[in-house]
């Protein structure tokens, strides 16, 4: 089984919804969520890594059970691309740790309603030598366009260090729309909450389901998501 190293980019500073990294989702903190459906993956093996720049996110996501490293606030700007920040991540564990990092998987807080098949799925890919890097999409149900969900991405150290996520050979894994909501205003998080409420019965959206199903990668899609993790984001 491939060695994966997870890590949850998580900084303190949002303006649409202030500290939407642990927003409060059924009595839960979103960055509790990813923490939670990476313990349930099949390819677990240590802790996910948060990354912040905030105190009081550390102290929640390492009540969860995961392991914490500081943001310099150089990495986390309102324009700092996420991958400066996992690439501080992998250069502190290799640098500290002595831990040599192959895969690399990417959850956002924001994403809560991305399930551990999800995830599997993703890895899957690269673990059958598919893939060089995957990301998650999922088709508007409006306009039937293929876009990036930000849900997870999934790429190797190598790229990384090269200030990219996307590989040579980049694979897309299809969720459906209910499960790829990004959260970022306070009407995004009423959502998702309305989506859990009307899915305490449904099997598509519980957080600890075991389906089989939405797990068809695609080498096309016709968009990406707004955040593109070479550029500027808010993780």
């Amino acid at each position: 089984m491939i060695d994966v190293t997870c890590i949850i980019p998580a900084r303190g500073g949002s303006k649409r919804l202030p500290e939407k990294n642990i927003a409060l989702l059924q009595g839960r903190p979103l960055i509790a969520y990813a923490i939670e459906a990476w313990k349930e993956s099949r390819y677990y093996k240590r802790p996910a890594i948060v990354s912040t720049d905030s105190d009081l996110i550390g102290t929640i996501a390492s009540g969860f059970g995961a392991e914490i490293i500081k943001r310099p606030t150089i990495y986390a700007q309102d324009d700092s691309p996420t991958i400066e920040a996992v690439n501080h991540v992998v250069h502190s564990l290799e640098k500290y740790q002595h831990r040599r990092i192959h895969w690399i998987l990417i959850l956002q807080p924001t994403s809560p309603l991305r399930v551990p098949e999800d995830i599997d799925g993703c890895l899957d890919i690269v673990a059958r030598n598919e893939a060089d890097s995957v990301s998650t999409i999922c088709r508007e149900t409006s306009t039937y366009d293929t876009l990036e969900n930000g849900a997870v991405y999934v790429t190797h150290a190598n790229w990384a260090k090269y200030g990219d996520i996307y590989g040579p050979k980049h694979h897309y894994y299809m969720m459906p729309p209910e499960r790829s909501i990004d959260i970022d205003t306070a009407e995004d998080l009423a959502q998702a909450e309305q989506i859990l409420q009307r899915g305490q019965g449904d099997e598509s959206i519980k957080l600890s389901h075991k389906s089989g199903g939405t797990s068809k990668a695609t080498r096309k899609k016709k968009g990406r998501k707004r955040t593109d993790n070479r550029g500027k984001g808010e993780c």
